[in-house]
Order: structure tokens, then C-alpha cells, then sequence
């Protein structure tokens, strides 16, 4: 998985100060998207260990509320290996759930009729079990 940025302690994306993984990938191509540039998948940098422990690094502070999952789409076939064993080690390390952004929650509830796989793919990522 490719990812394009971790930011850290943001206050837009979730509840309360929140490290977001900002990930490559998306084929929704909205119109008016405001990350345009994580569409390509194959743009970035390489989600390694490096990047998790700037996460794990975040998520040891005590004034961080949890993760959000953003980009790009966590969800795009790129990503979803990565961010499902991710968020299931986050939830037994953290014992916090991953947040999905708000837009693509949105985007996926339109598409679900048409995706086999959508309550499977929303439960591995909320960590619930299968």
C-alpha cells in the first residue's frame, strides 16, 4: 500500500486530535474532490514499518483520541489488505477502531448495492468480527 501523508494531531477529520493516514489510491474520482492527488494508486510512499511506528508513536501520546483513515480511499482494492490487518492490530494494541473519513462512508453506502463484498469490508475494518 502506498500512502501520501500521516498527519498529526488534526482536528478536521474525527473526533478530538487524531493521527490521519492519508492513503493512495481512489476510483471514485468525485467531482470537486479535494485530494485529486491520491487517485494513483502507485503514488507515494511505501506504507513500511517506518510509517507504522510514526503512527504507533502518535497513538502512545496521551492527547490523541484515535485514528482516521483517509486519502485516497482505504477501501480501494489497493489498500484493503493493509488497512483491515491494520486496523485489526490497532484495535488489539490500542484497543481503539480506525474512523473511516465521512465522504467515503458516503461513497460506499451509495455503491453498496452494486459491491458484494460491502458488509464484509466495512465489518474487517470496524473489527468486527466476520
Amino acid at each position: 500500500m502506498k500512502y501520501h501523508n500521516i498527519t498529526h494531531a488534526d482536528m478536521l477529520n474525527g473526533e478530538g486530535l487524531r493521527v490521519v493516514l492519508w492513503v493512495s489510491g481512489c476510483s471514485h474520482h468525485c467531482p470537486a474532490c479535494q485530494n485529486v492527488i491520491t487517485w494513483n494508486c502507485n503514488d507515494g510512499l511505501d506504507f513500511d514499518d517506518s510509517a507504522r511506528e510514526e503512527i504507533f508513536e502518535q497513538l502512545n501520546q496521551n492527547y490523541i483520541s484515535g485514528i482516521t483513515f483517509s486519502g485516497g480511499d482505504p477501501l480501494h482494492f489497493a489498500n484493503l489488505s493493509t488497512i483491515t490487518s491494520f486496523s485489526k492490530e490497532l484495535k488489539e494494541k490500542y484497543k481503539i477502531e480506525g474512523e473511516l473519513e465521512k465522504s467515503v462512508l458516503i461513497k460506499i453506502a451509495q455503491e453498496m448495492k452494486v459491491h458484494p463484498f460491502g458488509t464484509y469490508i466495512l465489518r474487517a475494518i470496524k473489527g468486527q468480527d466476520i
